[in-house]
């Protein structure tokens, strides 16, 4: 039986959302044109044998008990909601204009997903503008669908296809094991279903843990959508899920196909040719046949839509040259992890030294290093910054106005226990924080980022929670850097990426020749991202947008252009109290071998 608890263990029933605003299939998903009447259609190298330090799995296996009962909460929770069927595709504006003079309403290309029956429950107007799975891949027009995850309950899964099964294709890109993947072979016989697996791929510790669906239709489109949701009940019940949809694509004419392989693409005008480079780079990663169908595809349709950055992690050896200052397409499109996204940092100048930088993941795994160095605090803020080296010493202290201060998002015990799911909840979430035998690296991870822990909700009302998520725990993993406390975001960044080194990188000892602006690090895991840029989101009509952070739903009203995020926890963030401890697996452990389950 599969791991159904929502939670990525790296290693180690249809829906109508209520309260959501009409969904246009004909809206450009990445414009942030105004809209005023009708929108326009727009040689080997040299490194230690090892990384410093052992590494670690991300996240243990859970128990199986813990496992039903998990799921069997989340099916309660979907029958209670009452979920009826929508045959709505998610394909609106990132930014729409809704009205005119004197003020304009534009919307975010961050999308909460759904959760009815948690909103009827603690927050009733929690899912304004929400998208749910019947949007996604409920169209009848769906043609094939290409579902890369870590879990597949395909039960679950197949409940949301409208389309004819004789018509519609699913390939399910995963392990391809009882723990990851669930398909009986009725279902084969339903559906045409294929499967690659990708466990040959992945080193020790490493796992398939890209959320990302793309979606091919009759009519000729096709849509991207990248997410944070493993395709089981207790993670679309029980756990709060983002996503970022991209317009429908439409086709081009076949002597275009090639032109995203030009040398000489813009990073500020080329925005959609760069995202389908990195696609397909991407996906070239994994070695796959039938992915190379997929390539053939993606070539064949216009990207010139998308305004955003992909971010993606491949498991393989790479190093990153901090001295690049100019967009350069096979160098960036070959790179993954935390050099990725230092790429697009320094390329589009969004470097800063100010404010604060925020992380916020369902997972915090163990430090990359011997000591206690945390890949947040210690390398993704270095990328942040834009810094030489990336890589900050075990030892490096965060002053104030002296650097980007480190903040981590994450949930306490006493937010799980009082959330939707309570403790089972909890499954989903890996922290910790105790000395494991001789090893002593979680325990000093813990000391050394401490300081930095914030909680997931800010206050004790459900029903007063802005961003309408405050009891219903964290799946969802965000990253974001903030100058003015909140007015404001330099960028922002949703991923399937916890803080993890599995998924980001795990830097090698620096050796005494090379010189600071090297980094060589090892990615073990495969995940995506999207990066929000407000030098690309409004396109060549409005560049520089100011990115605004919005709650509890998608739009913001405006004199002047914006982009709203919309973000999935209340601010101002709130930092731990001293009575305050952070949600933990031994946590978990202790009160579940409190149950009566347990017992005897």
């Amino acid at each position: 039986m599969m791991i159904d608890l929502g939670s990525d263990t790296e290693v180690s029933s249809d829906t109508e959302v209520n309260s959501r605003t009409e969904v246009s299939p004909d809206i450009d998903d990445n414009s942030c044109t105004e809209i005023s009447e009708k929108p326009e259609k727009p040689e080997k190298p040299e490194m230690p044998e090892k990384p410093e330090g052992p590494e670690r799995p991300e996240e243990p296996f859970p128990r199986q008990n813990m496992r039903n009962l998990l799921a069997k909460a989340a099916e309660k929770r979907l029958k209670r909601a009452k979920m009826t069927t929508s045959e709505t595709t998610a394909s609106e504006t990132d930014i729409e204009v809704v009205s005119t003079v004197p003020t304009s309403i534009f919307r975010s290309p961050i999308r909460l997903i759904g959760n009815p029956a948690y909103c009827e429950e603690f927050c009733r107007n929690g899912d304004k503008d929400t998208v749910s799975l019947s949007d996604l891949i409920g169209s009848p027009l769906l043609e094939k669908t290409y579902q890369f995850n870590f879990l597949i309950d395909c039960q679950f899964l197949l409940k949301f296809l409208k389309a004819d099964p004789v018509n519609v294709e699913l390939i399910l890109i995963g392990v391809n094991d009882n723990d990851h993947l669930q398909l009986d072979e009725s279902q084969k016989f339903s559906f045409r279903i294929k499967t690659i697996d990708v466990s040959k791929k992945l080193p020790k510790f490493g796992s398939h843990h890209t959320k990302l669906m793309v979606n091919l239709f009759q009519d000729d489109t096709c849509q991207i959508v990248v997410h944070t949701m493993n395709l089981t009940v207790a993670d679309y019940a029980i756990q709060t899920q983002m996503c970022w949809v991209s317009p429908r694509l439409s086709k081009l004419h076949k002597d275009q196909w090639r032109l995203y392989q030009r040398p000489d693409l813009d990073p500020l005008k080329d925005t959609g040719d760069i995202f389908k480079k990195d696609l397909i780079s991407y996906l070239e990663s994994y070695e796959e046949s039938l992915l190379s169908e997929l390539i053939g595809e993606l070539e064949s349709f216009d990207f010139t839509p998308i305004r955003v950055q992909f971010v993606g992690s491949s498991p393989g050896k790479y190093t990153l040259d901090s001295s690049l200052q100019k967009y350069s397409p096979d160098t960036v499109s070959k790179t993954f992890g935390f050099g990725k996204l230092y790429q697009w940092i320094k390329i589009y100048g969004l470097d800063t030294c100010k404010g604060e930088m925020v992380g916020q993941s369902s997972t915090i795994a163990s430090p990359f290093d011997s000591k206690k160095s945390n890949i947040f605090t210690h390398v993704l803020t270095g990328v942040a910054e834009g810094r030489q080296p990336v890589v900050k010493e075990a030892d490096h202290e965060f002053i104030p106005k002296c650097g980007l201060q480190p903040i981590i998002v994450w949930p306490t015990v006493r937010e799980i226990l009082k959330s939707k799911a309570t403790f089972l909840s909890g499954h989903a979430l890996h922290f910790k924080v105790n000395r494991i035998g001789k090893y002593a690296g979680y325990a000093e991870q813990y000391r050394n980022i401490q300081q930095f822990l914030h909680k997931w909700s800010s206050g004790k009302d459900s029903e007063l929670s802005k961003a309408g998520r405050s009891h219903l725990s964290p799946h969802v993993k965000t990253y974001c850097v903030t100058e003015d406390h909140f007015k404001s975001l330099n960028w922002f960044l949703l991923s399937s990426a916890n803080i993890s080194s599995q998924a980001w990188g795990r830097p090698f000892k620096k050796l005494k020749h090379e010189p600071p602006n090297i980094c060589k690090y090892r990615v073990s895991s495969y995940e995506v991202g999207i990066l929000i840029n407000p030098k690309t989101i409004g396109g060549d009509e409005q560049p520089n947008l100011k990115l605004v952070p919005v709650f509890g739903k998608d739009t913001v009203q405006s004199t002047e252009p914006v982009c709203p995020v919309r973000l999935p926890y209340d601010v101002p963030l709130q930092k731990y109290s001293a009575s305050d401890e952070p949600w933990t697996t031994e946590k978990l452990v202790e009160i579940e071998s409190s149950l009566p389950l347990h017992q005897g």
